[in-house]
């Protein structure tokens, strides 16, 4: 996802956790990621969708009257995506992993945002996933880093993202920012 999506907050926290890390001893710096990556991303509901209608298909043929209106409507219109859509979207989903695979054998661990700001005030949403999705489709281990504010006092997070299958490594750099940004 774009960093134009995340709001001062973020940006400032990001920020300030590369900078203490990098006083721990990490190098840090900027990356391009793939344009491949950003094709994966903008397929992720088709994934997503096309795969909750397969999975919740029992639910709602069953005990569609029991789900919310909301999440019957949704698995309504996810059973529309056509089977050569959600194949297209996989393939991009695959071409996006390989390319990911080339950015690990350059780096331990990316440090990004978790959400596009602070956390939310009360209970009605729990935000926006735009900066966790694309991890979710690669199958990445992905860390919130908790410890930072943003300026109204609410936490605003980093996440650490580590390569498929390092998620020892992953938490080895998430424990590293999460150390120097409490101390």
């Amino acid at each position: 996802a774009r960093a134009s999506a995340a709001s001062p907050d973020a940006h400032a926290a990001l920020d300030a956790a590369a900078r203490a890390a990098e006083a721990r001893g990490a190098r840090i710096f900027d990356l391009e990621l793939p344009e491949a990556l950003e094709a994966a991303d903008a397929i992720h509901g088709t994934v997503q969708d096309f795969e909750a209608a397969l999975s919740l298909g029992d639910e709602l043929d069953y005990d569609g009257d029991r789900l919310s209106p909301l999440l019957r409507g949704h698995l309504e219109a996810a059973r529309a995506i056509p089977p050569d859509l959600y194949d297209g979207a996989r393939r991009t989903a695959k071409r996006a992993r390989h390319a990911l695979g080339d950015v690990f054998a350059e780096v331990d661990a990316i440090l990004t945002f978790s959400a596009p700001g602070p956390a939310p005030e009360g209970f009605a949403t729990t935000g926006s996933a735009i900066f966790n999705r694309l991890w979710t489709l690669m199958g990445c281990p992905a860390i919130n880093v908790a410890g930072l504010s943003a300026a109204n006092g609410m936490p605003v997070g980093v996440q650490v993202v580590g390569r498929f299958g390092r998620d020892r490594q992953a938490l080895a750099v998430a424990s590293l920012v999460e150390a120097a940004i409490t101390a």
